[in-house]
């Protein structure tokens, strides 16, 4: 945790150097542009990552729940055809 602070204080005071280094024409103008393409990337590659994330979890949920779904079919089915072999004691399944 210490480690990624001093990172962050180090580009900071880095921003903070060339943010005062700047005229304030032409290059402010083209710092401000960079800076919003920046902010523009880093908004939409966390949007991309939490909706794969959703995405994925959902899909992931789905699936599992077909596979109940059906494992309890197929239960289902197994249990009826016991009752019938109770029921029917001398009826044979093919």
């Amino acid at each position: 945790m210490n480690y990624i602070a001093q990172a962050i204080n180090v580009l900071l005071s880095r921003m903070e150097e060339d943010r005062k280094k700047i005229n304030l024409g032409e290059e402010a103008r083209k710092m401000m542009r960079i800076a919003k393409i920046c902010r523009r990337i880093s908004i939409g590659c966390f949007l991309t990552y939490y909706i794969l994330k959703i995405g994925y979890l959902s899909t992931n949920y789905m699936f599992v729940l077909y596979k109940m779904k059906s494992k309890n079919e197929k239960q289902s089915n197994v249990s009826s055809e016991f009752i019938k072999l109770r029921l029917e004691p001398n009826k044979r399944i093919p």
